[in-house]
């Protein structure tokens, strides 16, 4: 398997997403975090059985919660680019590049 890898700004969107949940309901965060975890630990089994946005970006969707995460797959790496609320306007997935 893949080591899977998260840019600085999914991290953080992830922290922020984290952070929300904790305030919102008791237990919560853990659930969201919980969800992020089994998701990665798919798509470290099986990288290429989620939905292509783009020639070179995947999306998969958490079970009980509106959020996808958008992954490229890399020669050495699973790349994580970005954690996005379903219903919100995303950015641009094309360019996977940690810059």
């Amino acid at each position: 398997m893949k080591p899977i890898r998260l840019l600085a700004g999914a991290r953080k969107e992830l922290d922020e997403i984290v952070e929300y949940y904790h305030a919102e309901s008791e237990g919560q965060g853990f659930r969201f975090t919980a969800q992020i975890e089994k998701l990665i630990r798919n798509i470290q089994r099986f990288p290429l059985s989620y939905a292509a946005v783009s020639q070179r970006i995947r999306c998969a969707s958490t079970e009980s919660f509106p959020y996808n995460l958008f992954y490229s797959v890399l020669s050495d790496e699973i790349l994580v680019i970005s954690i996005a609320h379903q219903r919100r306007r995303p950015r641009r997935w094309d360019d996977p590049s940690p810059h």
